[in-house]
């Protein structure tokens, strides 16, 4: 699934671009495996100065940066009691935006990056 978002202000300018895939895998009766995706694409400028009224003090500086991550996804569910109970567990990584760099001579900040592992009784 696809999905596409733009945020622009004033000096600032982000593009993302995402899609995912995933899949769940029938290994017996009462054993799936998922197993999915994710891949983003970040572009974002953000200009800046330090202004004293009218009088530009420093700057413009400008900052660009792209970033492209592809997030791994996976899992086991059990049937417990089959199409009552089941017992999951996963594992997935995440990416977020870094927003943009507030310092005037500063390259861009890193991206947000996160795991999960979870489990638990569906």
């Amino acid at each position: 699934t696809p999905t596409s978002v733009s945020i622009d202000s004033i000096g600032y300018r982000q593009n993302r671009h995402s899609a995912y895939l995933s899949d769940m895998v029938d290994l017996t009766d009462r054993l799936h495996f998922l197993a999915g995706f994710r891949w983003d694409e970040l572009q974002q400028d953000f200009t800046r100065s330090v202004d004293f009224g009218p009088v530009t003090i420093f700057g413009p500086t400008t900052t660009d940066a792209t970033f492209v991550k592809i997030n791994p996804k996976a899992g086991l569910v059990y049937d417990l009691i089959p199409n009552e109970l089941s017992i999951y567990g996963s594992y997935a990584q995440s990416f977020n935006s870094p927003g943009p760099t507030f310092g005037l001579t500063a390259g861009p900040l890193l991206p947000e990056l996160g795991e999960i592992w979870e489990g638990g009784f569906k």
